[in-house]
């Protein structure tokens, strides 16, 4: 599919998701609670403005500089965030009413029928308690509108306080069955899936930059997704990432999110912060004294990196090509569904981001669907493991439900 045909729909897709999730609000807060006068037209105004800041948000991040946009981008993203859990406990209160529902009515049309048949009474209790229902419905719209309101807010708190707070640094032990015992204890660091552009600046880099340091990384490699916006606008806020200290260097493969936001200007970018990208590439990596104990570093793009450039299509065999067998192999790949392949040419471990290890429960059950791993360490196969990043930043809502940024170190063995 052409890319602009492809991004085309996906606006379009979007957008008449926006309007029905927000008609789908106004109709349980407002109209199924009998909201009237001023409220009721003070309300949908606000649904309706709300509705219009989410699309502010998302069409100015790589517009507009973020000195100029970022209230806009805080609001329009924590409604965004709102929004979701409002929908997700409306569903979940409509889930559990709907056996009652569907029994009523069928108590409903049975009355309907006995009272038809010949020799039926006069009205009964039965018809004067059906009188009241409509009161009684309004009264349980209502206390379903606060408590969902009442339980989004609280998400929003504990995902903000989350997302903006200290970033986690778990340590993970991979054995690697190829590895040179000299490289043994060999730590690498991973950041992934920052999203540098409409919220976050400067400052989280640096802070970034200093927890990376702190752990006395081997490499560091980045995995895809470090940008949310265009280098013209926001290249000024990744230049603290020049103070990364390792002994072998910063090694980055794109993810989709830079291919939204000039992916070639970034590479250079990048480059003049010594900061190396692999697009389907391979390195050597360690000791290159006379015992020559090393690994083979390879990166491929972004899955979807072809749409954009051609030349950018993932191979991960060409970048395999003329290695040296008995070697061990890491891979950079934005997405863990390339495990797949890289288990069939005998990639030893796999770094991968993209999830955000869910970001927003419950929305890991959604991620586990369309993601072969969403975080963790896991076993491929009994020779290829893959390490999933639950990402170091956040996008869109500046909120993480019980799936906490990180920083991941990986200890060779």
């Amino acid at each position: 599919m052409n890319r602009w045909l492809y991004f085309g729909v996906f606006v379009s897709v979007a957008l008449m998701m926006l309007v029905v999730v927000h008609r789908y609000i106004w109709r349980r807060v407002v109209h199924d609670t009998a909201l009237a006068g001023i409220g009721r037209r003070a309300a949908t105004l606000v649904l309706c403005l709300l509705a219009i800041l989410i699309v502010a948000a998302m069409s100015t991040q790589r517009l507009v500089p973020r000195e100029t946009t970022l209230g806009i981008a805080l609001a329009g993203f924590t409604w965004m965030g709102a929004l979701f859990y409002l929908t997700a406990t409306f569903l979940s209160l409509d889930a559990y009413r709907a056996p009652r529902r569907i029994l009523g009515w069928v108590k409903t049309q049975f009355r309907t029928r006995s009272s038809r048949a010949p020799g039926s009474t006069s009205p009964t209790d039965d018809d004067s308690a059906a009188a009241i229902e409509p009161s009684r419905r309004q009264f349980l719209a209502r206390v379903a509108a606060v408590s969902a309101v009442g339980t989004s807010a609280g998400f929003v708190g504990i995902g903000m306080r989350s997302a903006l707070g200290d970033v986690e640094k778990p340590v993970v032990e991979v054995k690697l069955a190829r590895l040179p015992k000299e490289l043994v204890g060999y730590r690498i660091v991973q950041i992934s899936d920052v999203h540098v552009g409409p919220i976050l600046d400067s400052r989280f880099i640096n802070y970034i930059v200093d927890e990376v340091n702190r752990m006395r990384p081997d490499l560091v490699v980045i995995t895809g997704d470090l940008v949310d916006a265009p280098s013209s606008l926001i290249a000024n806020d990744l230049a603290g990432l020049r103070g990364i200290r390792s002994r072998n260097g910063t090694y980055f493969v794109t993810g989709n999110h830079e291919y939204y936001s000039g992916p070639l200007e970034w590479i250079e970018v990048l480059a003049r912060m010594n900061i190396h990208t692999l697009v389907n590439q391979r390195v050597e990596i360690g000791d290159f004294g006379p015992k020559g104990a090393r690994f083979d570093l390879v990166g491929v793009p972004d899955t979807q990196a072809g749409r954009f450039l051609p030349d950018h299509k993932p191979n991960l065999r060409a970048a395999l090509a003329g290695r040296d067998p008995e070697r061990e192999i890491i891979l950079l790949a934005h997405r863990p569904n390339d495990v797949v392949e890289a288990a069939q040419l005998g990639v030893g471990l796999q770094l991968s981001g993209h999830t955000h290890g869910g970001q927003l429960w419950p929305f890991f059950a959604a991620a586990s669907l369309a993601n072969r791993y969403v975080a963790g360490l896991h076993h491929e196969t009994e020779h290829t493991q893959i390490y999933v990043s639950r990402g170091t930043g956040f996008w869109g809502p500046p909120m993480r439900v019980f799936a906490p940024a990180e920083i991941g170190t990986v200890v060779l063995i």
